[in-house]
């Protein structure tokens, strides 16, 4: 079962990161990738599509707290309140890059992919997923169940659903993007 779901999972995300290529392509809006757990998946499915340096800008691996702030501009205060699974570390994720690197969108991504390391607040499968865009930023909190790296490439077809409906939204600039409270499946 494990294979079977790792085979449909990466032909949904060629499919998605396909769509993604043709929306950014046609739009001229330049793109950055911020990764804890997903390690350079979201970037990888987008830089695949050929002609994507028309869009996709840069991508970085914040797995540690130390690179979250020297990389990605997530301030220390965050990390220390909300610890680098939280909404308001992968907000920042985005929004800090976005600015650094004046970039029109960003994906960003943390959470616990496992096997170890969740706990009864933040069990193994928690993701987050953020996506800055027009100067808003909507953050997702997702519970993915399965292997490590299911979890992970979950998180990754997430990412890319989020930032179409980001891009396609009518009422981009009609305010801040929600951050909803109950975990969402993914599209």
């Amino acid at each position: 079962m494990y294979l079977i779901t790792k085979f449909i999972l990466k032909k949904k995300i060629k499919s998605i990161s396909t769509r993604v290529h043709k929306i950014l392509s046609s739009r001229k809006i330049k793109l950055g990738a911020v990764e804890s757990l997903t390690g350079g998946l979201i970037a990888d499915c987008l830089i695949s599509n050929s002609g994507s340096s028309a869009y996709f800008d840069s991508g970085c691996i914040t797995y540690s707290n130390r690179a979250k702030t020297a990389i990605a501009g997530v301030p220390h205060s965050v990390l220390q309140i909300h610890g680098a699974v939280a909404a308001e570390t992968a907000r920042d994720m985005c929004q800090a890059y976005a600015g650094r690197y004046q970039l029109d969108a960003v994906i960003a991504a943390t959470g616990i992919a496992g096997p170890g390391g969740g706990t009864a607040n933040k069990p193994v499968g928690t993701v987050y997923i953020a996506v800055y865009y027009k100067n808003k930023t909507e953050v997702q909190y997702n519970l993915f169940s399965g292997k490590r790296q299911v979890v992970r490439l979950k998180a990754v077809y997430q990412a890319l659903c989020l930032l179409i409906k980001i891009i396609n939204m009518e009422t981009a600039d009609k305010g801040n993007f929600n951050i909803p409270l109950q975990p969402r499946q993914p599209c």
